[in-house]
């Protein structure tokens, strides 16, 4: 496919990365750099190039407006309030008695942080290895948005991440096994199956080792070894993802 290109892969994508922070984020200063590329462009490759370059900025970038006005849409119709939720399993995590996972119901994603009542609860969570249907008071709202120059900007997070609302689980009245999954469900499912396993069977730090460098998760307990990796030169391979490692290895 890189043949293909009318340009360096490396260029178009400047270009993209440009285009797509001028659509989602509407930053003025990535028109003006994005204007200034594309002449530069123009004198180094012609006006055939520049053409063939700009039908690909203009698709990806009536791509983008596309998810924009969707994501406008889902927030617009959000709701207030829910009854129930499906939990995505390999998305739990635990910090003291905050347990907070990903879940969905009627078709939209939501981050949902839930207080543990009980020392039982929590063991009960921490070795959850199926999908889940949660039944309880849900009350929905946005999450916090930036709220110092140059700070974390968690609504943008999440909205990247394609969620919305994030809800606050008051209390658990009942709970079922989810028993009809997609096939990506099921993968999910799979993920949380094999993190639990090596959480189990295998103590720290091996248990992160595993769990980070083969499936990119890392609980709340790495961050308190997060020194000792740091000093022994390996806290970068946490960056990495599993698909990374094994085309390294390979």
């Amino acid at each position: 496919m890189i043949k293909y290109f009318p340009i360096k892969p490396i260029e178009l994508a400047f270009l993209l990365i440009l285009v797509y922070y001028f659509c989602f984020l509407k930053f003025f200063w990535c028109l003006v750099f994005l204007l200034l590329a594309l002449v530069c462009l123009w004198k180094n490759y012609g006006s055939k190039k520049l053409w063939q370059t700009l039908i690909i900025l203009m698709c990806f970038a009536s791509f983008i407006s596309f998810k924009n006005q969707q994501a406008e849409q889902a927030d617009k119709v959000a709701l207030a309030h829910l009854s129930k939720i499906q939990m995505i399993p390999d998305t739990i995590s635990i910090n003291g008695d905050l347990l907070s996972f990903r879940g969905k119901e009627s078709g939209q994603t939501y981050q949902v942080f839930y207080t543990l009542k009980s020392e039982k609860e929590q063991q009960f969570f921490k070795s959850l290895n199926q999908t889940l249907v949660l039944s309880g008071e849900i009350d929905l709202e946005k999450a916090t948005p930036q709220r110092n120059f140059g700070g974390f900007d968690y609504r943008t997070y999440l909205n990247h991440e394609g969620i919305y609302r994030i809800g606050n689980l008051s209390s658990i009245v009942g709970m079922r096994r989810q028993t009809s999954l997609t096939l990506v469900e099921r993968l999910h499912d799979l993920r949380r199956k094999a993190i639990v396993s090596i959480q189990q069977n295998f103590p720290a730090p091996m248990q992160h080792y595993m769990t980070g460098l083969l499936f990119g998760y890392l609980d709340k307990s790495f961050d308190e070894m997060s020194d000792i990796y740091t000093s022994l030169g390996i806290i970068h391979l946490f960056a990495l993802s599993g698909m990374q490692v094994g085309f390294f290895v390979g």
